[in-house]
């Protein structure tokens, strides 16, 4: 697994570089994008979504899967000018998330 994420990271460097300054510009502006402009700015990051839902606990379990390991990765400034560039944290590909659902007693009849 560790030689796996190795060779995704050499292989998606320079991704990483554009990734940081692509979206250091737009995150400011990300909640006045229209629809069309949302989805374009999801699917540059996303590589693919699992949906699952169970019955017993009443929830839906998303697994995000992006195409950069950005989740939880981090951005370090060698010095307080960022003339000396950065160092950067490793994250991960996936995040999961669980929603619990308010509906009562859906889909039975």
């Amino acid at each position: 697994m560790e030689k796996e994420n190795l060779l995704t990271e050499l292989r998606n460097d320079d991704d990483w570089v554009d990734w940081v300054k692509d979206y250091g510009k737009k995150v400011k502006n990300l909640d006045k994008l229209n629809r069309d402009a949302r989805n374009a700015e999801i699917l540059k990051y996303v590589d693919n979504i699992v949906v699952s839902f169970n019955e017993e606990r009443r929830t839906h379990s998303l697994d995000v899967r992006l195409k950069l390991p950005i989740i939880g990765d981090s951005l370090k400034y060698k010095s307080k000018n960022k003339k000396k560039g950065y160092e950067l944290g490793e994250g991960s590909f996936v995040a999961a998330v669980d929603i619990q659902s308010h509906a009562k007693n859906l889909g039975k009849r």
